[in-house]
């Protein structure tokens, strides 16, 4: 008892005491895995720096804005045509005409900049280079967060002193082909900055921003963290909806959308989740070393195209089921069976119903993006559907059987002078081909710069890919293992640009050796890999001198390429003639029709003469009608009149050089001379024909 009265009360914690006790400080702390994705902050110079970099993309490309005649092209004459009726107000396309798959976006630009301009081939050009200047802008500032300012400077740079063929790709309405590279641009850079890391949960405040606190501060700084908390998944909302929107937009735009959807994809697969399937697939990688992403690669593309593929053969689409193994209707009835069957086993193993659902409930602000986003296409669908107009053409937008992408190898290797070279004579021949060239030779000092910056193209562009393998061969081999870690914005780009190269060997739209322009969207992530190689601190001397090698070549091929152009398009004095001759209808060779028609300003409506790929169907009535027909027609039997140069690439010839109107018509007259009502000569070898049309 005398020892229990010396004993003291208990002595009230203090509220220090009591929120220390209910928030012990740990003893080990978990050490953050290094992020391999630095972001460096932006600040108003960047912004700067990125107006500064929007208005030197147009003045730079002004240049070839002012003589953008020579070059153009059947396919930008029919933005050009889309252009005059959204300004006239007559139609409002969704599409490009006779296409369902190039969102008419570049035409409403262009009809809005049209009152700009007195002539209106430079509003076609004039919108086409906004979308490039605000594409070197986003690159710019998207590189300045991912390798800094340095960086940032030296894509915007690759973009703008680019090679030749992409200079005159810049300006050109082709139906999306730039507003796609900017739009994946955004995706591509909304994910490095929103969606790059996983996270299972929302992150909680720091246990020390606990410590120490009074008791009647606890209460304050819970609710503190719910609003905070409530204001982060707000964000995120917000950020899923616009994900969604430029993707759906995208795909509304031009398909190559999924270009940049694929290294998104990838990455975010690669994050490490530590589930069991990472397990499995450790020690596949274990087994396999650098051979599993080829070999994943491999095995996905026999199992895709064994169940189906696309391939075109002399002009006809051809489309297998399960190899043609067995007939068609055989090989839907198998399929369905095989899918329901991976349904049910799915199901059964991991709830697939259930977990459709969470990701309903928790990417319902992605999907609601999406569909805002393919809102034209919706409706357009809609509009078919309900019978407001026909559901025009598609490419066959599948995988070539694998055994025959020794086509497009071929289209790649014979393509790559075009795509990267300095010198522009083998694009811009292949531009005008079927046609007689109004290109101006280059004399021979020029000639002789330009091979020579041919072959500085060639010696700087492997110094780059030797750099940036020998920078990056670390998660190079980490990528070839398919080894689960957060790799680099370098990677995140390599993985873009190879994945765009495979998917154009085995495309099934790459018929032809024109189509080497799906690989226009490489420039997407060409810049980046620049900017990499030059910022990394191991390359960083090789990197510039190599880039900076690179970028006068390319500089000096543009402005050869320049001075090349200039003259008016062959087709111009016979659009003249038209219009002097007041002739309101007539049918002419496809291509002639689409640019003759932009010419005249639609004055003279000019027909297709049986499209293989109709876009002026709404011609065909005026041109038809009454007991008369009026033909432009080249009658000048030269190939030099005709266009028709040796055709030294690979595959089949484009239908451009394939004139067939004139040797029918000639045909027809020998055959029924009274037929011909008159005959007048137009310009540069072509006439105009009025026939009467054949009774029945």
């Amino acid at each position: 008892m005398r020892a229990l009265k010396h004993l003291k009360e208990p002595r009230t914690p203090t509220p220090d005491e009591f929120a220390a006790w209910i928030n012990p400080v740990p003893l080990i702390y978990e050490t953050p895995e290094p992020d391999a994705w630095k972001r460096h902050a932006l600040d108003r110079r960047d912004l700067l720096l990125a107006g500064a970099l929007l208005l030197a993309a147009l003045f730079v490309r002004w240049p070839l804005i002012d003589r953008g005649e020579t070059l153009l092209h059947s396919d930008e004459a029919i933005v050009g045509l889309m252009a005059q009726d959204i300004a006239e107000g007559t139609r409002y396309p969704i599409y490009f005409y006779g296409q369902r798959y190039m969102g008419a976006l570049e035409a409403y630009v262009i009809a809005a900049l049209s009152p700009l301009f007195e002539n209106p081939i430079h509003a076609l050009r004039v919108g086409p280079a906004l979308f490039f200047a605000a594409l070197v802008a986003a690159q710019y500032l998207m590189l300045a967060r991912w390798f800094g300012r340095k960086g940032g400077l030296a894509g915007a740079a690759t973009l703008i002193c680019a090679a030749p063929m992409f200079a005159q790709w810049s300006i050109s309405a082709r139906g999306g082909y730039i507003e796609i590279l900017l739009w994946g641009t955004l995706l591509l850079w909304a994910y490095g900055s929103w969606f790059s890391e996983r996270r299972t949960s929302e992150d909680p405040s720091p246990i020390t921003d606990r410590l120490a606190t009074p008791l009647d501060d606890i209460t304050r700084m819970r609710r503190f963290e719910f609003a905070s908390q409530a204001l982060r998944r707000h964000r995120r909302r917000i950020r899923q909806f616009a994900f969604g929107a430029l993707l759906g937009s995208g795909f509304w735009i031009n398909p190559s959308i999924i270009l940049f959807v694929m290294p998104v994809a990838a990455h975010r697969l690669l994050v490490p989740k530590g589930s069991a399937g990472n397990a499995f697939a450790a020690r596949v990688s274990e087994r396999l070393g650098l051979l599993t992403l080829p070999a994943l690669v491999a095995a996905a593309l026999v199992i895709v195209t064994g169940i189906w593929s696309v391939h075109v053969d002399r002009g006809r689409v051809d489309s297998r089921l399960l190899m043609g193994a067995v007939p068609r209707p055989v090989a839907l009835a198998v399929l369905a069976t095989a899918l329901a069957a991976v349904g049910a086993i799915a199901q059964r193993r991991w709830n697939l119903i259930g977990r459709l659902r969470e990701m309903a409930r928790t990417r319902g602000m992605f999907l609601a993006g999406l569909l805002a986003g393919a809102l034209p296409a919706l409706a357009y669908l809609l509009g078919a559907v309900v019978g407001l107009h026909p559901l025009d053409s598609s490419l066959p937008l599948g995988l070539r059987p694998l055994w025959t992408v020794h086509e497009t190898m071929s289209y790649i290797w014979h393509g790559l002078p075009l795509l990267f070279g300095a010198d522009a004579r083998p694009f811009m021949e292949l531009v005008t081909i079927g046609r007689p060239s109004p290109i101006r030779p280059p004399d021979i000092i020029a000639h002789g710069l330009v091979r020579g910056a041919n072959l500085l193209v060639l010696g700087a562009a492997l110094t780059l890919a030797i750099a940036l393998v020998q920078s990056y061969r670390g998660e190079i081999a980490q990528l070839f293992r398919l080894t689960p870690t957060r790799y680099s914005p370098a990677m995140f780009l390599l993985i873009g640009a190879a994945g765009t190269v495979v998917l154009f060997l085995v495309s099934g739209a790459a018929h032809d050796f024109n189509t080497i322009r799906y690989l226009i969207p490489l420039w997407a992530f060409l810049p980046g890999l620049v900017a990499a190689v030059v910022t990394h601190r191991h390359m960083r001397r090789t990197g510039r001198l190599a880039s900076v090698a690179l970028l006068g070549a390319w500089a000096l091929g543009q402005l050869v390429m320049h001075r090349q152009l200039g003259a008016p398009h062959p087709l111009r004095p016979v659009a003249d003639a038209l219009m002097a001759r007041q002739t309101p209808s007539a049918v002419a060779e496809i291509f002639d029709a689409h640019v003759l028609s932009y010419l005249t300003r639609q004055a003279c409506r000019v027909a297709e003469h049986e499209p293989f790929w109709s876009r002026l169907a709404h011609y065909q009535p005026a041109a038809q009608s009454g007991d008369v027909t009026r033909y432009v027609v080249l009658t000048d039997g030269s190939p030099a009149a005709r266009g028709q140069r040796a055709w030294i690439h690979p595959g089949p010839p484009p239908p451009e050089v394939h004139r067939t109107l004139w040797p029918r018509l000639e045909k027809a007259i020998a055959k029924a001379p009274a037929r011909l009502l008159s005959r007048e000569s137009l310009a540069s070898g072509y006439e105009q024909l009025s026939v009467r049309r054949k009774s029945d």
